[in-house]
């Protein structure tokens, strides 16, 4: 009788594998997919999810696309606050976005919108390099 129970028992456990590698697998092509999508240039802003004001507060500065904000970020900071309606809840509400939607991560986002600050002895040496 105990026999009898554990082969049911292993049967279930073999079953379950078999479902978790089935999953697992649609899971890798899903990210796979992803992966490949991300590659593409020129994502629109609208992908992200984010809200219509801030969508239409990106748009009025002429940010259309995601690498657009990104490389916006890159070069100015935190003069991106500089845009109108621009503040605070706009930029964790894109942070929050772009790494849901799988474009960057939280680390990186804030050294591009706080990079380290040059000692004033390392900006002396980048002068005289010059």
């Amino acid at each position: 009788m105990g026999n009898n129970k554990l082969a049911v028992l292993r049967l279930k456990v073999e079953k379950a594998q078999e479902k978790a590698n089935q999953a697992n697998e649609k899971l890798y092509k899903a990210q796979k997919v992803l992966r490949e999508y991300l590659r593409i240039e020129n994502h629109p802003i609208t992908i992200l999810g984010i809200t219509p004001r801030l969508t239409h507060t990106l748009r009025r500065a002429n940010i259309a696309t995601v690498e657009e904000f990104l490389e916006m970020l890159k070069v100015h900071g935190t003069g991106i606050y500089t845009i109108r309606q621009f503040g605070a809840k706009s930029m964790e509400e894109m942070i929050e976005s772009l790494i849901r939607c799988g474009f960057s991560d939280r680390e990186t986002l804030e050294k591009m919108i706080h990079p380290p600050q040059m000692t004033y002895q390392e900006w002396i040496d980048s002068i005289g390099s010059e």
